[in-house]
């Protein structure tokens, strides 16, 4: 059985931190990519020296400075409980970094990695990465990506991730981090970099794509599905199915069964199928063709415009992100469609709507 380490009792259970850690809701500008809540590492106030943080993490003097970014001044971590695990058991989680440097960056390098001790020390992003606009207080982000890690020997490890400040301290850098799991080896199947075609068991899986341009079918079973890097087609089987579109312009079919759907970044075409899903479109100009369940469409700003294909008034709703509220919306007819805008932002274009049974409160909810 899959074991789940998130954060949605809205604390750190389970969980040491240090330096600068809080727990934050979508209300902070980017939306959890597991339930409600999601944790927040800075390099700002609070934060501890590199050494302090080595000697949490129980790395060796002088490691952080070893991925060769510069000289780390300070910086946050998390770290989990010890787990123990089976070979072929894998481990994942999401994470999102965020900054205020300038980007990209050859001298303030600051980053953020993965520790799993005591085999594998990562970078997951630095100030060279590839970053959009960010919704939230910080002026980029790379968005949530997912790392897996693959156990070649059972045992007990050691699990964290943190982000440093790195030649200063002026500017700012962060790691949103979520919905950390480890996968029994017999209900995780693990894509290649290669283009693959990967089908779910009867079972309840977790289907990992990783690179390349794959087609991932969920079957039955609970599936949770992450179609990663490339253009993906991905179908969610008959019952409530997780699915991730990843970076690339997706197509998703979520089918039956009421689905969580995150698009990630991209152009994608999502489509909800019969059962009561929530979708996030992510980055991207995303096409959302509702099936006819209670759907929730998440807006987000500064994150492109959304088509959305027969929303039912009354039945369906369009939730609110960040800072956004019913009353800092406006909307236009736009022929035989209707545009829904904030800040002179269009956020989502409602085909065959009329403004007057899209303009009220009651279609939209605060996420």
């Amino acid at each position: 059985m899959t074991s789940i380490f998130g954060f949605e009792t809205g604390d750190f259970i389970n969980w040491n931190t240090i330096g600068d850690a809080s727990i934050e809701t979508a209300a902070f500008g980017s939306i959890p990519s597991q339930g409600q809540f999601q944790a927040l590492i800075t390099n700002d106030v609070g934060s501890v020296s590199d050494s302090i943080l080595e000697n949490l993490l129980g790395l060796n003097p002088g490691t952080i400075d070893g991925f060769g970014n510069g000289d780390a001044k300070e910086g946050s971590a998390l770290k989990l409980q010890p787990i123990t695990v089976n070979a072929g058991d894998v481990l994942s989680f999401d994470f999102n970094f965020l900054t205020d440097e300038l980007t990209p960056d050859s001298t303030f390098k600051d980053f953020a990695f993965v520790s799993i001790t005591p085999n594998v020390l990562s970078k997951l992003a630095d100030t060279n990465s590839s970053f959009l606009v960010s919704p939230t207080g910080f002026r980029e982000e790379t968005d949530y990506d997912t790392f897996t890690y693959k156990f070649p020997t059972g045992g007990t490890y050691l699990v964290a991730m943190a982000v440093v400040d790195v030649e200063d301290e002026l500017l700012e850098s962060a790691l949103l981090v979520d919905n950390l799991k480890v996968v029994p080896k017999d209900e995780v199947i693990l894509g290649t970099n290669d283009d693959e075609t990967l089908f779910g068991t009867a079972d309840n899986d977790t289907i990992y794509g990783q690179d390349g341009n794959d087609r991932i079918f969920g079957s039955e079973g609970i599936n949770i599905l992450y179609g990663g890097a490339g253009d993906d087609v991905i179908f969610g089987g008959s019952n409530p199915d997780n699915i991730y579109g990843g970076t690339g312009n997706d197509r998703i079919f979520s089918s039956g069964g009421s689905n969580s759907v995150y698009g990630g970044i991209g152009d994608d075409f999502i489509d909800t199928g019969t059962g009561n899903d929530f979708v996030v479109g992510g980055f991207g100009n995303d096409t959302i063709r509702l099936g006819g369940g209670q759907d929730i469409i998440v807006l987000e700003a500064r994150k492109g415009t959304d088509t959305i294909i027969n929303f039912e008034p009354g039945k369906m709703f369009l939730g609110l992100s960040g800072a956004l509220t019913f009353s800092n919306l406006t909307f236009n007819q736009s022929g035989s469609n209707v545009e829904i805008s904030a800040n002179s932002e269009v956020l989502a274009v409602l085909n065959n709507a009329q403004v007057s049974a899209i303009a009220s409160a009651s279609n939209f909810l605060t996420i």
